[in-house]
């Protein structure tokens, strides 16, 4: 009810100080620094809030939204990876997070990184065309950018299982 941002910021951390835990006030004190447009602020909110959750789904839906933030506020995406990889290390099957790693890591060209990341939704992915595109993928990557030869001719040969007229791998 108080009319003045800073008064009620000021309040609302004041009260996270005497009852950290408190869902009401994280999801106000959340409220206020995304309407300001604090997004430094917001993440720092998330991100502890997260680190306090002991609902699984409920800390992989924050750190989502922490790496969201970072891409679309400051288009910081060395920013984004850690809470991306904790969403991993809660939920190693999250498709989401592993989409947004992949394109992250590619923009970066750390490969090595995004090799990992292919091979993780490569375990998980259902759908066979994925699953090739991976492949070819991870043998050009462990070919070209890693010197992994023996993994590049390893994925090459699962390429042309899966599909044996891939001219590529031939």
């Amino acid at each position: 009810r108080l009319s003045m941002d800073g008064m009620v910021i000021n309040t609302l951390n004041s009260i996270t100080k005497l009852l950290p835990g408190d869902r009401r006030t994280m999801d106000d004190l959340a409220a206020q620094y995304e309407s300001m447009g604090r997004w430094n602020d917001l993440i720092g909110v998330l991100g502890a809030d997260a680190e306090r959750q002991t609902d699984k789904a409920r800390r992989v839906e924050l750190y989502l939204r922490v790496a969201a933030l970072w891409v679309e506020h400051f288009a910081n995406y060395n920013q984004a990876t850690a809470p991306l990889e904790k969403v991993l290390e809660l939920d190693a099957e999250n498709r989401e997070a592993l989409v947004q790693l992949k394109d992250i890591y590619a923009r970066k060209r750390a490969w090595k990184s995004l090799y990992e990341v292919l091979r993780r939704e490569n375990a998980v992915a259902s759908d066979p065309s994925v699953r090739l595109s991976n492949t070819v993928e991870m043998a050009r990557l462990a070919a070209d950018r890693l010197q992994r030869h023996t993994d590049a001719i390893a994925h090459w040969k699962e390429a042309l299982k899966a599909d044996p007229n891939l001219h590529e791998a031939a």
